[in-house]
């Protein structure tokens, strides 16, 4: 046997009810515009139907309220919970979302700043075995790293780290002017190549201890937003 379908059946029983009130209030009040002009005359017709229609009146919005109110408590409430609690579930779901998307953007950081320091260390290895080895400097060996990408991420999801950041492009400005410098220069003397090696090396240097300081700053960020989650 199928279900009765309970969500017509209130909305018949509620409106039914409406309909039984409201009919029974323009019954009454018709009949007493009706004999507006002689109401004495029809006193008896009209004490008899005062009462009838009154509880008619009465049996309809009684029966809208229960109508109206088992609609509710069964069907309405429980749809309005369900549609609340998949709110909340897709709340939720939004919010580890952007964390998930907060961290994997933390971990391009952290690769580009890995690309970074590893590109700094190799060419400042390829430029030293050009000087003190005489290997010579050949540019398609530098690591490529992405520096507009690291920026972008910094600036979006890390804006804290900026200012380590911006240090760390102004000692990368000075290593690719000593290393541009290396590369244009043809015949270097003695002191020049000595000049290229503390130059590269001292910046270098610094640049990776930047980058390391950045790493930590970016670790403790991550520690802080995934212990809240």
């Amino acid at each position: 046997m199928n279900k009765l379908p309970t969500d017509n059946l209130y909305k018949f029983v509620a409106l039914s009810g409406v309909t039984l009130a409201i009919a029974s209030i323009y019954l009454f009040v018709s009949k007493v515009y009706e004999y507006k002009d002689n109401l004495l005359a029809h006193k008896d017709e009209l004490e008899f139907l005062g009462p009838v229609t009154q509880t008619g009146a009465i049996i309809g919005l009684l029966l809208a309220g229960v109508g109206f109110y088992l609609w509710y408590i069964k069907l309405q409430k429980p749809a309005d919970l369900e549609l609340e609690e998949k709110v909340k579930i897709a709340q939720v779901q939004s919010q580890r979302d952007k964390e998930a998307l907060r961290l994997n953007k933390y971990q391009t950081i952290y690769e580009e700043l890995s690309k970074l320091e590893h590109q700094t260390n190799f060419t400042n290895f390829l430029m030293l075995g050009d000087l003190a080895y005489g290997r010579k400097f050949d540019p398609s060996q530098v690591p490529k790293s992405d520096r507009s990408t690291l920026k972008m991420h910094i600036s979006f999801y890390a804006p804290s780290l900026e200012r380590v950041y911006e240090g760390i492009e102004k000692l990368d400005s000075e290593f690719t002017r000593i290393l541009s410098e290396f590369i244009l220069k043809v015949d270097p003397t003695e002191e020049e190549k000595k000049e290229f090696i503390v130059g590269g090396t001292m910046t270098a240097k610094m640049i990776v201890k930047e980058i390391a300081t950045l790493k930590i700053k970016l670790s403790e960020i991550v520690k802080n937003e995934t212990s809240k989650a």
